[in-house]
């Protein structure tokens, strides 16, 4: 089976180290420039606002973070930190999920084209302001757990009793309540119309570690087109009995949908049309569109990861090492469904009418229906708007066998079943 993939030239790849997320992307090419509040005076990107459930956050809580340029990308990565708190502020306590903290950075003149981390049940507004741009980040603190090595194929991550051989390289930690995020103007795309149709795209998980933005990849004769994200993660908490169950929230531009993944008509994609593999079992997908923000949301939920052999090197093996997996969010062929004749009349010897049932859009909305009628040698068609069509140039007291297709912008769906057409009215 042949597939093709959608290259957009780089990607980031999402994980947890330290007190907030970090893109492992091309070294920098400029300094840090460390977030502070906007009251201070402070040069853009600064710290507008932190709220803690809809209030002032008391002085305990703090935004701690760098603005810097990685890879062509200009990049704010933060996290919310708490006074006393484990792994260096970032774990705000098991309590803390039920919290909803928001920060509001004001960008200058950074555009926060992609918006990700870790986090859950998030919202999140940007707004252009005269300088440049606003961004507010609302969200929940997710439960993370573990860290894991990117630096070969597939990607592991090791169980919190493993020894390995490098245990400074792994952060093979525990946060019980972890608030980080990630904001990259997408300048890491070289496709100029790439790259603007991305404007918009949030991303917001528990997985140690996770690619961005999705890849597009299309495969078989009809071009069966797949949303594939990587994700890793090890397989337990800290306690080794308790699985780690993995949670996404995505919302994708539709301007990404039809510049980079080829719907014509991304509003017509509903949960039904979509599904996910890679993901254990128990996984679930929901889609919803948001007819607002012209943009498709997809929600994941249930995902865990597998056991392997991997040996540790120095003392003993376990299994228990969880490894890269695909997330792969597949899209049906774009075209509408099949349809069927419903009724047949012969209106003259050389006319006849067709009437169809409904064809479903599965990414391409129903422009209209096309009728072919058969009999031996002779074949004529006609088209509607609607799902009434009129043939015309029929032999007058022959029947013919007719069938229906549905039109879209993306192609036409395969013809249903026939129904026979009386040879005379």
């Amino acid at each position: 089976m042949r597939a093709r993939s959608l290259a957009l030239t780089a990607s980031l790849l999402l994980v947890a180290s330290g007190s907030a997320v970090v893109a492992t992307s091309p070294p920098a090419t400029a300094a840090g420039l460390q977030l502070v509040p906007c009251a201070t005076g402070a040069p853009r990107p600064c710290v507008a606002g932190l709220t803690l459930n809809g209030a002032a956050a008391p002085a305990s809580y703090s935004v701690s973070g760098v603005a810097t340029v990685v890879g062509g990308s200009q990049t704010v990565l933060m996290s919310i930190d708490k006074e006393g708190a484990d792994n260096g502020g970032a774990d705000l306590g098991a309590a803390a999920r039920a919290d909803t903290f928001s920060v509001t950075l004001d960008m200058g003149s950074w555009s926060p084209s992609i918006v990700a981390g870790k986090a859950r049940d998030v919202d999140v507004v940007r707004q252009r302001t005269g300088s440049g741009y606003l961004v507010t980040v609302t969200g929940k603190p997710v439960l993370l757990a573990g860290q894991c090595d990117q630096s070969t194929e597939p990607w592991r991550c090791p169980e919190a009793d493993v020894v390995v051989k490098d245990p400074a390289y792994f952060n093979n930690v525990q946060w019980d309540a972890l608030w980080s995020v990630q904001i990259d103007d997408a300048g890491f795309i070289s496709d100029p119309a790439k790259r603007k149709a991305l404007y918009g795209l949030d991303y917001f998980h528990n997985f140690a570690a996770s690619s961005l933005p999705p890849e597009v990849q299309f495969s078989g004769p009809d071009d069966t087109a797949s949303l594939v994200i990587d994700v890793a993660n090890r397989r337990y908490l800290d306690d080794l009995t308790t699985l780690v169950v993995g949670h996404a929230e995505m919302t994708i531009p539709n301007s990404f949908l039809r510049v980079g993944y080829g719907i014509p008509d991304p509003s017509t994609i509903t949960g039904g049309s979509l599904s996910v593999t890679g993901t254990g079992s128990g996984a679930s997908v929901s889609v919803t569109q948001d007819a607002g923000s012209d943009a498709t949301q997809v929600v994941i939920d249930g995902v865990t990861f597998p056991d392997v052999m991997v040996p540790d090197g120095t003392l003993r093996q376990r299994p228990g090492t969880a490894s890269m997996k695909v997330l792969k969010v597949q899209r049906g062929v774009i075209k509408p469904t099949r349809t069927r004749v419903t009724s047949t009349t012969r209106l003259a010897p050389g006319k006849g009418r067709v009437r169809a049932a409904k064809a479903k859009a599965r990414g391409a909305r129903v422009t209209g229906y096309q009728a072919r009628c058969s009999a031996g040698g002779s074949t004529v068609s006609g088209r509607s708007r609607t799902r009434t069509v009129v043939v015309t140039g029929l032999l007058a007291g022959r029947a013919y066998d007719c069938r229906v297709q549905a039109l879209s912008k993306a192609g036409a769906a395969g013809y249903g079943a026939a129904k026979r057409l009386a040879g005379r009215p």
